[in-house]
């Protein structure tokens, strides 16, 4: 899954506050090899670019530089990969620094900081305990050599050459005010004569042309059945099956985007659609029939990508978010083809303005297992009740650029709150067992460590050295009665189990009982039913009663397994709070579980076959047409029902595309054979119900004895019969 983060916006000019010193120099005038001196802040460009810092997501760069840890300064590879600037002072309308000038040397930026952070606050630093751990303030001096490329953003920044990274309490003789100081950025203007998106009043109609995409996928930042592609940069590889198939998807709502950004290459988010279904049935019309169970289009059709031109109008404005939730509402809509133009083009407010993309979350990485219900752990925190009275709560921190199933360079941050004055701890575990396992410690009063437990004793929980106690801002203290903990750590560290995106049992539970659902369910309907009727089918193969004995041992081991599995499911929804048959998935497994439940009872209660020159009783024909009638519509159910269960799976538990697909395929190809014997063993039967009339209408009387066959069909095969009748 990819996870670019989109940024805040860096252009945070306007006027600046009063220097330091009584000269000043505005960079309005600079030239290459002019000399700079200025006394702010440093910080890393990643950070910068992503808007808040790699380690506390929950704060601004360029509004918090001062909150800025050494350790994410200079103790991640991203940061120091991407350079550093020393920026200007703070807007004090905005309340956010402006940019300032880049600094060339990378290695020189580095070792000045290992010398001055402290010791403790980052692995290559080497200050003392008076040192500083966060915010980085220090004079710059050094020589322009390039004046940037004019934008607003870290590359449109002068860059400066030969160095000297100083103390803060050196002062200098001439102070150089940024350029993104002293002036706003411009944005870009709209194209004449076409509306735009900060026009718009509630009333006003809409038109576009675009591609329509789901809530969910939008904010989760990836599609939901392929998380290598961006949502709002890939909405041409977005699949009518995630599109109109997954229920997710489809409650969350849906949205036309606005067009693509050549520099970002992610498309702004447009309108949100009001009528869901209406939206819903639009894509069913238009979308091939092998991509989406609902759809209806002929082998012409799209499989990916909703590409259509929609008309409606403005019933909200939004709620002024950079999110789905800030984009204007359309109501009336209408959705046609792409083909059809718009007289006017509304351009959407959000392509307008730079605004942050909704963050990748991963989703199903670390996240909706815990309630069902889908969320984004990489933007706010998810909540986990490991009991009654703890509660966990953690959210990702993803860095641009990085794959959160690999998420080489996450950090997790994690609180848990416990009711009552106690020592708190959260574990990190391979294989469910404590011992071996390790664990962040907190006791009030004291800063939360990393220990290692080696056993179930005491002395056996012992801190880990001095040079893994990496934890970020850990703190524990005991407020209104409640002990809660809070600490960042990264999710990779060298010789400690590494946290990776839905492998931890407490983010993502169950999955051993959501395995042995799909497990049981699978003998069931996938071996043990299709076996059932097979040996029914077959039965001059296996002669009465084997075929009989097969066929009840089969079923009656299919219906154990589907109560079992039955139970299971339900104990799980029960466990993880949600709502029961919520779902198509839910649903039909409580109709199968139903109609099974009669099927073996009918089978009890049928009457007995009739005896050699008995005919069948109505009630036993009866008996057999529906038992034949529903075993079908059971088995057809099942086969279903198992294809689902392995998508839901897939979903939960994040199961990569490739490896869902492998197991589809092995899984049909099952399937195909189990129905492959089945048709067999129907034409068999045909043509042996057609020998035995055959050999019926050759006995016809010849004499005053006349054989007469008879045909009786029960629980101990097809039996053909002959005797003798007196003529009168």
């Amino acid at each position: 899954m990819s996870a670019d983060i989109e940024c805040e916006p860096v252009n945070n000019p306007v006027t600046t506050l009063a220097p330091k010193t009584t000269t000043i120099s505005t960079d309005d005038g600079l030239k290459i090899g002019d000399s700079v001196c200025i006394t702010s802040d440093i910080i890393d460009n990643f950070c910068i670019e992503r808007g808040t810092f790699l380690d506390n997501n929950s704060l601004k760069t360029l509004e918090n530089p001062e909150e800025h840890s050494f350790h994410c300064l200079l103790g991640v590879d991203l940061c120091k990969e991407s350079g550093y600037q020393v920026i200007g002072d703070k807007n004090p309308d905005t309340g956010m620094h402006c940019l300032g000038f880049r600094l060339d040397d990378t290695d020189a930026v580095v070792a000045a900081g290992q010398a001055y952070g402290a010791e403790g606050y980052c692995t290559s630093c080497t200050g003392d305990s008076l040192a500083p751990g966060y915010g980085w303030l220090a004079t710059v001096r050094g020589t322009v050599s390039e004046l940037g490329d004019g934008s607003s953003g870290v590359t449109g920044t002068p860059l400066l050459t030969d160095i000297e990274i100083l103390s803060s309490d050196e002062t200098c003789e001439t102070v150089t005010v940024p350029l993104l100081c002293l002036e706003t950025a411009p944005v870009p203007a709209p194209t004449p004569s076409v509306p735009t998106g900060n026009d718009l009043q509630v009333g006003d109609e809409v038109c576009i042309t675009s591609c329509i995409i789901d809530n969910f996928c939008i904010e989760c930042g990836t599609f939901l059945d392929n998380n290598s592609l961006k949502t709002l940069e890939n909405p041409e590889e977005h699949s009518f099956h995630c599109l109109l198939g997954v229920d997710l998807c489809k409650e969350s709502g849906y949205q036309v985007i606005g067009d693509k950004n050549p520099d970002t290459g992610m498309h702004c988010l447009g309108f949100r659609l009001d009528d869901t279904d209406a939206v819903v049935a639009a894509g069913q019309a238009y979308g091939a029939e092998r991509y989406c169970t609902s759809c209806t289009g002929d082998s012409s059709a799209p499989g990916y990508g909703w590409l259509a031109t929609v008309r409606g109008t403005v019933s909200e404005l939004g709620d002024g978010s950079s999110g789905v939730t800030g984009t204007p509402l359309l109501t009336d809509i209408e959705i046609l083809s792409s083909d059809e133009t718009c007289e006017t083009v509304t351009v959407p407010l959000l392509c307008l303005e730079t605004a942050p993309a909704p963050t990748p979350s991963g989703l199903g990485d670390i996240i909706s297992a815990i309630t069902g219900d889908a969320e984004d752990c990489s933007s706010d925190f998810c909540e986990n009740q490991l009991a009654d009275d703890f509660l966990l709560r953690y959210c990702i921190n993803v860095p641009g650029g990085i794959d959160p199933t690999t998420c080489e360079g996450c950090t997790i941050t994690m609180q848990t709150i416990y009711d009552g004055d106690a020592w708190v701890a959260i574990a990190f575990r391979n294989d469910g067992s404590m011992i071996g396992s390790e664990a962040v410690i907190g006791v009030p009063g004291e800063v939360p460590l990393k220990y290692n437990l080696a056993g179930k004793l005491t002395t056996e929980v012992t801190p880990m050295p001095d040079e893994q106690q990496t934890l970020i801002d850990a703190t524990v203290a005991v407020s209104n009665g409640q002990t809660t903990m809070e600490f960042t750590k990264t999710m990779s560290e060298p010789n400690e189990i590494k946290i990776t995106t839905g492998a931890a049992v407490s983010v993502a539970p169950n999955k051993s009982a959501w395995l042995a659902h799909g497990f049981m369910a699978f003998i069931a309907w996938g071996v043990h039913s299709p076996w059932a009727v097979e040996a029914s089918l077959f039965r001059k193969y296996f002669g009465a009663p084997t075929w009989f004995h097969l066929h009840c041992a089969f079923n009656s081991a299919g219906f154990a397994l589907t109560i079992a599995a039955f139970a299971v499911a339900v104990s799980y929804y029960n466990k993880e709070g949600n709502i029961h048959f919520n779902n198509s998935h839910a649903r039909m497994g409580l109709a199968i579980f139903v109609l099974a439940s009669l099927q073996v009872l009918a089978g009890m209660l049928r009457p007995h076959v009739p005896g050699p020159g008995q005919e069948k009783s109505s009630v036993r024909h009866a008996v057999e047409m529906g038992h034949c009638v529903s075993g079908i519509i059971l088995l057809a159910c099942g086969f279903w029902q198992m294809r689902e269960g392995i998508a839901l799976f897939a979903q939960k538990y994040s199961v990569s595309a490739e490896n869902e697909d492998k197991l589809t395929i092995a899984y049909w190809v099952w399937i195909a054979i189990m129905a492959a014997l089945i048709l067999v063993g129907l034409a068999s039967k045909s043509k042996l119900a057609n020998n035995a009339e055959d050999s019926t209408a050759e006995s016809s009387p010849q004499a005053t004895a006349n054989p007469e066959v008879s045909v009786r069909e029960g629980e101990g095969g097809t039996e053909l019969s002959r005797h003798s009748t007196q003529d009168a």
